[in-house]
């Protein structure tokens, strides 16, 4: 007699199924590299709360972060290779994780060294906001020092816009998404052009003098 059990069970069809055509369209949909709203991302980031924003950032950038390696692959792909792709930014995959594509980048020099230390800033912040039990925010010593170490000299803003917490989130904002133009544009120096523009439409005085981020004014919400 056999001590083997004979498995009779019911097939769990939506595990080892195909996956849906919504869901498909769904991941298509939120991945299309499509050229950013970035006066309605600040917008949107500015009348989150503190933590929110901090990783809304860190996902925009990590989604910028994908597509600039999809730019390095050794072929082009198209909507057949969707599931492919997937397969290797998804968390098991070999750039599954946020640190592994900016290790990746910055080895390969896609990013270079000030941008890697900007990309890991971030990170260790939305890391922060996404698993803290405590209230995460910008008027927190430990959030602001660790915040302010991605303005100048490393970054693109002055080293200390605002003390003011509505003042530094501005400014995380504001770096964020001149972090977002160096990978878009592979250029810090055409990052530098982009934002400038990006300033005047957000109603911020260009650089290169001092940037005012202390104002607690935010471009209105577009509801639409």
């Amino acid at each position: 007699m056999s001590d083997t059990t004979e498995n009779t069970g019911p097939r769990p069809s939506f595990l080892l199924g195909g996956t849906p055509a919504s869901i498909k369209s769904l991941r298509r949909f939120y991945k299309k590299s499509d050229v950013l709203d970035a006066a309605k991302i600040f917008s949107e980031l500015y009348g989150e709360s503190d933590r929110s924003a901090v990783i809304l950032m860190a996902a925009i950038l990590d989604h910028s972060l994908i597509s600039l390696l999809e730019k390095h692959l050794c072929f082009k792909p198209n909507e057949s290779d969707s599931d492919y792709i997937f397969r290797i930014f998804r968390f098991e995959g070999p750039l599954g994780t946020f640190s592994a594509r900016m290790e990746v980048a910055c080895l390969f020099d896609f990013i270079d060294d000030d941008t890697y230390q900007q990309l890991d800033i971030v990170r260790e912040l939305r890391n922060a906001c996404a698993h803290s039990m405590h209230p995460t925010v910008f008027s927190d010593p430990v959030v602001a020092n660790v915040v302010k170490r991605l303005f100048r000299p490393l970054g693109f803003f002055s080293d200390s816009p605002s003390d003011h917490p509505k003042g530094l989130k501005k400014g995380f904002i504001l770096e964020g998404m001149f972090i977002i133009a160096c990978l878009n544009n592979n250029s810090r120096i055409a990052a530098a052009e982009w934002i400038n523009n990006l300033l005047i439409d957000v109603g911020v005085k260009p650089l290169p003098d001092k940037t005012d981020l202390t104002t607690d004014e935010a471009p209105p919400r577009d509801n639409s």
